[in-house]
């Protein structure tokens, strides 16, 4: 078993004379809406894949996947937006997260984002290790009651963190890219 390495980092009682400390979301979610959708933000402890297949398994195949290259460590792709080309079944999409799982839940560069179009919902797997529900939200919540998770009344959001990018999973960004078609759109930073 590979050592686990910390994505997200904070100073502890968030005083930067203090030591960095792993961040660790508290369990909650909250509802809020966008435009006309209903959007959920969930901050879970743990297991981020396993949740994000829990929830994908609610939307309806075939499904769309981006990865958002917010950090690219390898010279061969630049940062930017990539789209999968071919759709995938519900067995592609989580044979693709169970391969990537470390990489996604242990290294900050990037975002993962399920589509399921016909449903016209989206799950946004964030660097910060929230994920996001835009569109179908209902069904989510008993998944959300079993794993413990409480409800709040606003989503919660990271003031200041450390985001890790560890150069152990720069083979894996270069699989990951290199294993299908993607069509790329360059995106600018905002920070």
């Amino acid at each position: 078993m590979s050592k686990r390495l910390l994505k997200l980092e904070v100073h502890e009682d968030n005083d930067l004379r203090n030591k960095t400390v792993e961040h660790v979301w508290p369990d909650i979610w909250a509802r809020w809406k966008w435009e006309h959708l209903d959007c959920l933000t969930i901050a879970p402890s743990k297991e981020h894949v396993g949740l994000l297949k829990d929830l994908s398994s609610l939307l309806v195949e075939p499904f769309g996947i981006v990865y958002v290259l917010n950090d690219s460590r390898v010279d061969d792709y630049g940062n930017g937006r990539y789209q999968a080309e071919q759709e995938l079944t519900k067995q592609e999409l989580f044979e693709f997260l169970d391969r990537y799982e470390r990489f996604i839940e242990q290294d900050a560069r990037h975002h993962v984002v399920v589509v399921s179009p016909d449903l016209g919902s989206q799950i946004n797997c964030h660097s910060d290790q929230l994920l996001v529900v835009y569109g179908s939200t209902e069904d989510m919540i008993p998944i959300l009651d079993r794993r413990g998770m409480r409800e709040v009344e606003h989503p919660p959001f990271l003031e200041a963190c450390a985001y890790n990018f560890h150069p152990e999973f720069d083979a894996d960004q270069l699989q990951l890219l290199s294993e299908r078609e993607w069509q790329f759109t360059p995106v600018e930073q905002e920070w």
